[in-house]
């Protein structure tokens, strides 16, 4: 078991100790009262050594650890705080703690304006007024949120994040683009934000599976009386892992992708690769070669779109011949 969560049951234990100034809490009695909680805590016997509960003892007075504990001692009475106030669980915030919410919750605050995630907004307005924190109209955010375009996408934020915490099951109305609309099951797991839209990830029976949605093609959402089903096999991490973007196709399986960088995109791709498990092949002077390791959707044949002329894709060869069949369609817009 990791030595700071040691520490953590220790401090924990001496504080408590510390406030009980009538049991004359001496070190071999402070020992013995955190080899007690640790192996209530963890099951775990461990013996103590005066060293340690000295070191302890001067760790919580030096501010190392965000408080400076007024802990005294005395040869009848032991150690004890000279404040019987004191708590390290009831330390106030010092100005540079405060500086660093107050960033904080700047930040979060530009989050909530522009998503209006419910009860977010309530929580930050409750800080500012118990800290004492105020005044965030005069002050320039140092970190900017780009503004999301995708406004009927966005309104649906805040009652999807409802369902998916009250794990509600849906009916949700969907129109596909360039499709007739349809009414589909769905128990929702999480939203998820890319590339300037908004997407619902979650399972459904009528697809036998977990699927993607964009929230500006849903045209309604109800609550369904279908119960909520959390698929087992389903982790937000495992789901996004092998793909660039929210598409993942049942029909395709994970690939090794190679491609190659010129001039300083080169360069661009060492600083802000594409994708998690981007590897460096070989550099050289005026192109480098690079791999990846994902499943092929539009999003990764979007990305590569993207480039232009400074990236050109090597294999797989259907992925190549994919992007070469798009770029010809593309030259006979112009």
């Amino acid at each position: 078991m990791p030595t700071n969560l040691h520490a953590l049951i220790r401090y924990r234990t001496l504080d408590r100790c510390f406030r009980h100034k009538e049991h004359n809490y001496h070190w071999r009695k402070l020992a013995a009262a955190c080899e007690q909680e640790i192996f209530d805590q963890m099951g775990i016997e461990c013996t103590l050594s005066r060293r340690t509960i000295m070191y302890d003892i001067q760790h919580m007075r030096s501010g190392k650890l965000g408080y400076e504990a007024p802990i005294d001692y005395d040869r009848e009475e032991g150690y004890y705080y000279s404040r019987s106030n004191f708590s390290i669980h009831q330390v106030p915030l010092n100005t540079t703690d405060l500086g660093e919410l107050k960033t904080a919750l700047m930040i979060l605050k530009q989050f909530s304006g522009n998503e209006q995630i419910t009860g977010l907004e309530h929580v930050l307005n409750k800080l500012e007024l118990s800290l004492n924190i105020t005044h965030f109209t005069q002050d320039e955010p140092i970190i900017h949120f780009e503004h999301s375009l995708n406004e009927p996408g966005q309104k649906l934020v805040n009652p999807l994040y409802l369902f998916i915490k009250s794990k509600q099951s849906l009916t949700i109305n969907y129109q596909p683009f360039g499709k007739d609309s349809k009414y589909i099951h769905m128990s929702p797991y999480l939203i998820k934000e890319y590339d300037n839209r908004w997407f619902l990830i979650g399972h459904s029976d009528d697809y036998e599976g977990v699927i993607t949605l964009g929230l500006d093609r849903i045209k309604s959402v109800q609550p369904s009386i279908k119960a909520y089903y959390l698929d087992p096999d389903f982790n937000p991490q495992d789901w996004f892992e092998h793909i660039i973007g929210v598409t993942k196709l049942r029909s395709r399986q994970k690939q090794i992708v190679h491609f190659k960088a010129y001039g300083i995109m080169s360069d661009y791709l060492l600083t802000k690769p594409i994708h998690t498990s981007q590897q460096l092949i070989r550099q050289g002077k005026k192109s480098s070669r690079f791999s990846i390791e994902v499943i092929p959707n539009y999003e990764l044949i979007s990305t590569f779109l993207s480039f232009g002329d400074e990236v050109e894709v090597l294999k797989p060869l259907t992925l190549r011949k994919e992007i070469i069949v798009k770029l010809k369609r593309g030259l006979k817009r112009y």
